[in-house]
C-alpha cells in the first residue's frame, strides 16, 4: 500500500498542463498585459506589450507574411502585433486612452 501511495504523489505532482500546443492569442487574452502596464505607469507603448506577450505566444501568433484568413491575404505584420493595435484602439474608442504623437505611447485619460 505505502508503494502505491508514493507513486501516486510523484505521478500527480509531476503531470503538469497536458495541452499539446499553446493556443492562439485572442484580444481577450492581450488586454490584462495592457492593464497591468497601464496600472504601473500610466502609460503604455507597443514594444512593451510585445515583449510582454511573446514568451507566451504560439508560433502561428508570432510568424511574419503568414496567411490572414481573415484579410484572405499575407499580412505584413505578425498576428499579435495586429491583435495589440485591435486592443489599444478599442481602448482609444472607449475613451480609457489617447495616443501621445510626440512621445509614441499610450496614455491613460484623466478622467
Amino acid at each position: 500500500m505505502a508503494e502505491h501511495l508514493d507513486a501516486y504523489e510523484v505521478t500527480c505532482g509531476g503531470c503538469g498542463l497536458l495541452v499539446d500546443e499553446t493556443p492562439l492569442l485572442t484580444t481577450a487574452c492581450i488586454k490584462p498585459y495592457v492593464v497591468a502596464i497601464l496600472l504601473h505607469r500610466g502609460a503604455v507603448r507597443m514594444q512593451e506589450i510585445l515583449t510582454s506577450l511573446v514568451p507566451h505566444c504560439a508560433d502561428n501568433d508570432i510568424k511574419i507574411g503568414a496567411w490572414d484568413p481573415m484579410e484572405e491575404e499575407y499580412c505584413d505584420q505578425t498576428r499579435v502585433e495586429r491583435l495589440v493595435e485591435e486592443v489599444l484602439g478599442e481602448f482609444v474608442s472607449e475613451g480609457i486612452l489617447r495616443y501621445n504623437e510626440t512621445q509614441d505611447m499610450w496614455v491613460l485619460t484623466g478622467g
